[in-house]
Protein backbone atom coordinates (compact mmCIF):
# COMPACT_ATOMS: atom_id res chain seq x y z
CA UNK A 1 0.00 0.00 0.00
CA UNK A 2 1.50 3.41 -0.82
CA UNK A 3 2.06 5.88 1.78
CA UNK A 4 -1.12 8.96 1.66
CA UNK A 5 0.39 12.13 -0.32
CA UNK A 6 -2.41 14.34 1.45
CA UNK A 7 -6.07 14.48 1.30
CA UNK A 8 -7.99 11.83 3.17
CA UNK A 9 -5.93 8.77 4.57
CA UNK A 10 -5.54 5.68 2.57
CA UNK A 11 -7.71 2.44 3.31
CA UNK A 12 -6.46 -0.67 3.24
CA UNK A 13 -8.75 -2.99 1.48
CA UNK A 14 -8.52 -7.00 1.46
CA UNK A 15 -10.40 -9.67 -0.10
CA UNK A 16 -12.75 -11.23 1.89
CA UNK A 17 -12.18 -15.09 0.95
CA UNK A 18 -15.13 -16.84 1.37
CA UNK A 19 -17.39 -14.48 0.16
CA UNK A 20 -17.09 -16.13 -3.69
CA UNK A 21 -16.17 -20.35 -4.21
CA UNK A 22 -15.44 -22.54 -6.88
CA UNK A 23 -15.51 -26.69 -7.59
CA UNK A 24 -13.17 -28.27 -9.82
CA UNK A 25 -13.41 -31.45 -11.32
CA UNK A 26 -10.81 -33.73 -12.87
CA UNK A 27 -12.17 -36.62 -15.24
CA UNK A 28 -9.67 -39.63 -15.28
CA UNK A 29 -10.54 -43.31 -17.28
CA UNK A 30 -12.14 -44.42 -13.61
CA UNK A 31 -11.93 -41.74 -11.39
CA UNK A 32 -13.97 -38.25 -10.26
CA UNK A 33 -11.91 -35.67 -8.27
CA UNK A 34 -13.45 -33.06 -7.05
CA UNK A 35 -12.25 -30.03 -5.05
CA UNK A 36 -13.68 -26.87 -3.38
CA UNK A 37 -11.71 -23.61 -2.80
CA UNK A 38 -12.25 -20.12 -1.78
CA UNK A 39 -11.23 -16.58 -3.52
CA UNK A 40 -7.30 -17.22 -1.78
CA UNK A 41 -7.46 -20.66 -3.37
CA UNK A 42 -7.86 -22.35 0.34
CA UNK A 43 -8.81 -25.45 -0.01
CA UNK A 44 -12.32 -26.26 1.60
CA UNK A 45 -13.15 -30.01 0.56
CA UNK A 46 -12.06 -32.56 -1.63
CA UNK A 47 -13.34 -35.78 -3.05
CA UNK A 48 -12.11 -39.25 -4.76
CA UNK A 49 -15.23 -40.86 -6.51
CA UNK A 50 -14.16 -44.41 -8.45
CA UNK A 51 -16.66 -45.54 -10.90
CA UNK A 52 -17.26 -48.11 -13.53
CA UNK A 53 -18.72 -45.18 -15.80
CA UNK A 54 -17.71 -44.84 -19.49
CA UNK A 55 -16.43 -41.15 -20.31
CA UNK A 56 -18.07 -42.14 -23.93
CA UNK A 57 -21.25 -43.07 -22.41
CA UNK A 58 -24.69 -40.72 -23.89
CA UNK A 59 -25.76 -40.36 -20.06
CA UNK A 60 -22.22 -39.67 -18.28
CA UNK A 61 -22.99 -36.22 -17.96
CA UNK A 62 -25.81 -36.67 -16.08
CA UNK A 63 -23.39 -39.02 -13.43
CA UNK A 64 -20.74 -36.01 -13.31
CA UNK A 65 -23.68 -33.56 -12.78
CA UNK A 66 -24.80 -35.89 -9.84
CA UNK A 67 -21.52 -36.53 -8.40
CA UNK A 68 -21.07 -32.56 -8.24
CA UNK A 69 -24.01 -31.83 -6.48
CA UNK A 70 -23.42 -34.61 -4.11
CA UNK A 71 -20.00 -33.13 -3.37
CA UNK A 72 -21.64 -29.92 -3.08
CA UNK A 73 -23.97 -30.95 -0.71
CA UNK A 74 -21.62 -33.10 1.64
CA UNK A 75 -19.68 -29.38 2.34
CA UNK A 76 -22.83 -27.56 2.32
CA UNK A 77 -21.79 -24.92 -0.74
CA UNK A 78 -24.72 -22.77 -0.51
CA UNK A 79 -25.20 -22.68 -4.98
CA UNK A 80 -25.44 -18.37 -4.79
CA UNK A 81 -21.52 -17.97 -4.02
CA UNK A 82 -20.47 -20.43 -6.89
CA UNK A 83 -18.10 -18.68 -9.41
CA UNK A 84 -18.42 -22.26 -11.51
CA UNK A 85 -16.78 -25.34 -12.11
CA UNK A 86 -13.63 -25.96 -13.85
CA UNK A 87 -13.54 -29.53 -15.43
CA UNK A 88 -9.80 -30.71 -16.48
CA UNK A 89 -9.13 -34.09 -18.28
CA UNK A 90 -6.12 -35.56 -20.39
CA UNK A 91 -6.45 -34.92 -24.02
CA UNK A 92 -5.78 -32.43 -26.74
CA UNK A 93 -8.68 -29.51 -26.50
CA UNK A 94 -9.71 -26.65 -28.97
CA UNK A 95 -11.39 -23.61 -27.12
CA UNK A 96 -12.62 -22.24 -30.71
CA UNK A 97 -14.36 -25.19 -31.64
CA UNK A 98 -15.50 -26.06 -28.24
CA UNK A 99 -14.47 -30.10 -28.19
CA UNK A 100 -11.79 -32.49 -27.15
CA UNK A 101 -10.01 -33.15 -30.54
CA UNK A 102 -8.15 -35.89 -29.16
CA UNK A 103 -7.90 -38.10 -25.72
CA UNK A 104 -6.20 -41.54 -26.57
CA UNK A 105 -6.52 -42.24 -22.56
CA UNK A 106 -10.21 -41.77 -22.87
CA UNK A 107 -10.87 -42.95 -25.97
CA UNK A 108 -12.57 -39.60 -26.58
CA UNK A 109 -12.19 -38.45 -30.27
CA UNK A 110 -13.94 -34.97 -31.88
CA UNK A 111 -16.41 -34.30 -28.52
CA UNK A 112 -18.25 -31.69 -28.25
CA UNK A 113 -17.47 -30.15 -24.39
CA UNK A 114 -21.45 -30.05 -24.41
CA UNK A 115 -21.28 -34.15 -24.53
CA UNK A 116 -19.65 -33.85 -20.68
CA UNK A 117 -20.68 -30.47 -18.92
CA UNK A 118 -24.73 -30.31 -20.47
CA UNK A 119 -26.13 -31.38 -17.49
CA UNK A 120 -24.26 -29.57 -15.13
CA UNK A 121 -26.08 -26.13 -14.34
CA UNK A 122 -23.29 -23.50 -13.27
CA UNK A 123 -20.77 -22.31 -15.70
CA UNK A 124 -18.33 -24.17 -16.60
CA UNK A 125 -14.94 -24.20 -18.18
CA UNK A 126 -13.25 -27.48 -19.38
CA UNK A 127 -9.62 -27.51 -19.87
CA UNK A 128 -6.39 -29.86 -20.63
CA UNK A 129 -5.50 -31.54 -17.27
CA UNK A 130 -1.27 -30.51 -17.52
CA UNK A 131 -2.40 -26.71 -18.15
CA UNK A 132 -4.50 -26.61 -15.09
CA UNK A 133 -1.72 -28.17 -12.72
CA UNK A 134 0.92 -25.71 -14.31
CA UNK A 135 -0.81 -22.52 -13.84
CA UNK A 136 -1.64 -24.22 -10.01
CA UNK A 137 2.12 -24.48 -9.57
CA UNK A 138 3.16 -21.05 -10.96
CA UNK A 139 0.15 -19.52 -8.88
CA UNK A 140 1.74 -21.17 -5.82
CA UNK A 141 5.25 -20.00 -6.69
CA UNK A 142 5.64 -16.36 -6.18
CA UNK A 143 8.22 -15.14 -7.86
CA UNK A 144 8.54 -17.78 -10.56
CA UNK A 145 8.25 -16.62 -14.19
CA UNK A 146 8.74 -19.65 -16.21
CA UNK A 147 7.75 -23.05 -15.57
CA UNK A 148 7.59 -26.70 -17.49
CA UNK A 149 5.15 -28.81 -15.90
CA UNK A 150 4.94 -32.06 -16.18
CA UNK A 151 1.79 -34.55 -15.00
CA UNK A 152 1.80 -38.35 -14.53
CA UNK A 153 -1.73 -39.82 -14.17
CA UNK A 154 -3.30 -42.70 -16.83
CA UNK A 155 -0.94 -41.06 -19.61
CA UNK A 156 1.84 -37.94 -19.17
CA UNK A 157 1.68 -34.33 -19.88
CA UNK A 158 2.44 -31.16 -18.70
CA UNK A 159 2.35 -27.55 -20.18
CA UNK A 160 4.45 -24.62 -20.80
CA UNK A 161 4.06 -21.67 -19.10
CA UNK A 162 6.34 -18.35 -19.76
CA UNK A 163 5.71 -15.28 -17.83
CA UNK A 164 2.73 -16.84 -16.34
CA UNK A 165 1.15 -16.84 -19.65
CA UNK A 166 0.60 -20.39 -21.00
CA UNK A 167 3.00 -21.28 -24.72
CA UNK A 168 1.25 -23.16 -26.76
CA UNK A 169 3.29 -23.56 -29.77
CA UNK A 170 2.38 -23.78 -33.42
CA UNK A 171 -0.41 -26.19 -32.81
CA UNK A 172 -1.23 -25.71 -29.18
CA UNK A 173 0.32 -29.15 -28.10
CA UNK A 174 3.77 -28.06 -26.63
CA UNK A 175 2.92 -29.31 -23.05
CA UNK A 176 2.17 -32.86 -24.82
CA UNK A 177 5.33 -34.57 -23.63
CA UNK A 178 3.64 -38.24 -23.38
CA UNK A 179 3.51 -38.38 -27.00
CA UNK A 180 7.27 -37.01 -28.10
CA UNK A 181 8.88 -40.83 -29.27
CA UNK A 182 11.85 -41.85 -26.83
CA UNK A 183 12.24 -44.93 -28.51
CA UNK A 184 11.60 -45.77 -32.43
CA UNK A 185 9.12 -48.77 -32.87
CA UNK A 186 9.10 -49.30 -29.33
CA UNK A 187 6.12 -49.98 -26.99
CA UNK A 188 2.28 -49.53 -28.76
CA UNK A 189 0.89 -46.40 -27.21
CA UNK A 190 -2.65 -45.66 -27.03
CA UNK A 191 -2.62 -42.60 -29.29
CA UNK A 192 -1.97 -45.35 -32.20
CA UNK A 193 2.11 -45.25 -32.50
CA UNK A 194 5.01 -46.66 -30.91
CA UNK A 195 7.53 -45.70 -28.24
CA UNK A 196 5.39 -43.02 -26.75
CA UNK A 197 7.08 -41.47 -23.25
CA UNK A 198 3.76 -42.55 -22.03
CA UNK A 199 3.94 -46.01 -23.30
CA UNK A 200 6.73 -46.08 -20.43
CA UNK A 201 6.16 -43.61 -17.97
CA UNK A 202 2.19 -43.67 -17.64
CA UNK A 203 0.66 -44.62 -14.03
CA UNK A 204 -0.46 -47.69 -15.84
CA UNK A 205 2.85 -48.70 -16.91
CA UNK A 206 4.27 -47.80 -12.89
CA UNK A 207 1.60 -50.01 -11.67
CA UNK A 208 1.44 -52.74 -14.14
CA UNK A 209 1.54 -52.92 -17.49
CA UNK A 210 6.02 -52.75 -16.76
CA UNK A 211 5.67 -54.50 -13.87
CA UNK A 212 7.74 -51.88 -12.16
CA UNK A 213 7.15 -48.70 -9.18
CA UNK A 214 7.16 -44.86 -9.79
CA UNK A 215 10.28 -44.92 -7.97
CA UNK A 216 12.15 -46.72 -10.69
CA UNK A 217 11.23 -44.66 -13.72
CA UNK A 218 12.40 -41.47 -11.62
CA UNK A 219 15.41 -42.62 -10.39
CA UNK A 220 16.32 -44.18 -13.58
CA UNK A 221 15.22 -40.55 -15.77
CA UNK A 222 17.56 -38.57 -13.15
CA UNK A 223 20.53 -40.87 -13.74
CA UNK A 224 19.72 -41.83 -9.81
CA UNK A 225 20.73 -45.70 -9.65
CA UNK A 226 17.29 -47.08 -7.97
CA UNK A 227 17.24 -47.18 -4.36
CA UNK A 228 15.56 -49.99 -2.66
CA UNK A 229 12.16 -48.36 -0.84
CA UNK A 230 9.59 -50.14 0.61
CA UNK A 231 6.69 -50.99 -0.98
CA UNK A 232 2.98 -49.99 0.08
CA UNK A 233 3.11 -53.65 2.23
CA UNK A 234 6.90 -52.48 4.01
CA UNK A 235 8.63 -55.34 1.49
CA UNK A 236 11.79 -53.84 -0.32
CA UNK A 237 11.83 -54.14 -4.16
CA UNK A 238 14.26 -56.58 -5.47
CA UNK A 239 16.76 -54.59 -7.53
CA UNK A 240 15.54 -55.24 -11.64
CA UNK A 241 18.25 -57.72 -13.13
CA UNK A 242 18.92 -58.21 -16.96
CA UNK A 243 19.89 -61.59 -16.65
CA UNK A 244 16.94 -62.82 -14.83
CA UNK A 245 13.71 -63.19 -16.83
CA UNK A 246 11.35 -62.04 -13.68
CA UNK A 247 12.96 -58.37 -14.38
CA UNK A 248 13.45 -57.95 -18.10
CA UNK A 249 10.65 -55.09 -18.81
CA UNK A 250 11.87 -53.10 -15.64
CA UNK A 251 15.45 -53.56 -16.35
CA UNK A 252 14.98 -52.62 -20.23
CA UNK A 253 13.01 -49.14 -18.94
CA UNK A 254 16.16 -48.24 -17.27
CA UNK A 255 18.87 -49.03 -19.33
CA UNK A 256 16.47 -46.87 -22.30
CA UNK A 257 15.74 -44.23 -20.52
CA UNK A 258 19.89 -43.68 -19.11
CA UNK A 259 20.63 -43.73 -22.86
CA UNK A 260 18.44 -40.95 -23.36
CA UNK A 261 20.58 -38.84 -20.72
CA UNK A 262 23.62 -40.28 -22.63
CA UNK A 263 24.98 -42.39 -20.12
CA UNK A 264 27.23 -45.53 -20.67
CA UNK A 265 24.60 -47.99 -19.48
CA UNK A 266 25.90 -50.28 -16.86
CA UNK A 267 24.33 -53.57 -16.92
CA UNK A 268 22.30 -53.99 -13.84
CA UNK A 269 23.11 -56.72 -11.03
CA UNK A 270 21.15 -57.95 -8.60
CA UNK A 271 22.32 -60.43 -5.17
CA UNK A 272 22.19 -63.87 -7.30
CA UNK A 273 24.65 -62.61 -9.73
CA UNK A 274 27.00 -60.83 -7.40
CA UNK A 275 27.95 -64.67 -5.90
CA UNK A 276 27.26 -66.63 -8.92
CA UNK A 277 30.95 -67.89 -10.42
CA UNK A 278 33.68 -65.75 -11.19
CA UNK A 279 32.84 -66.55 -14.97
CA UNK A 280 29.13 -64.83 -14.42
CA UNK A 281 30.78 -61.89 -12.02
CA UNK A 282 31.84 -58.57 -13.67
CA UNK A 283 35.53 -58.23 -13.61
CA UNK A 284 34.41 -54.74 -11.83
CA UNK A 285 32.70 -55.21 -8.48
CA UNK A 286 29.36 -53.24 -8.76
CA UNK A 287 29.01 -49.75 -6.74
CA UNK A 288 27.77 -49.49 -3.63
CA UNK A 289 23.24 -48.96 -3.35
CA UNK A 290 22.35 -45.81 -1.90
CA UNK A 291 21.01 -46.69 1.16
CA UNK A 292 18.40 -45.92 4.12
CA UNK A 293 17.35 -46.68 7.68
CA UNK A 294 14.89 -48.98 5.97
CA UNK A 295 17.76 -50.45 3.58
CA UNK A 296 19.72 -53.28 4.97
CA UNK A 297 23.54 -53.47 3.18
CA UNK A 298 24.49 -56.23 0.89
CA UNK A 299 26.63 -58.86 1.86
CA UNK A 300 30.24 -58.61 -0.55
Amino acid sequence: MQPSSGGRPATQLSILAEARLSAGGCITRRRLRFILTDLSRRELGYKDVRHQKDVSDPDYSAFLAAQLERFLDENGVDRGKLLGVGVSLAGVISAESRSILFAPTLALRDVPFSQLLQAIPYPTRLENDGTCGGFAEWFSSPGTRNIAFLSIEDGVGGSVLVNGAQFTGDNGRSGEFGHMCVEPGGLPCKCGRRGCLEAYCSAHAADGGLRCDAAGIFSSASGVRQQRLPDAAGRLSAPSCHRHPQHPPRARLRRRTRRLHGEVPRAPTCRSCATSSPSSTPSTPPAPTSTSAATPSTPP
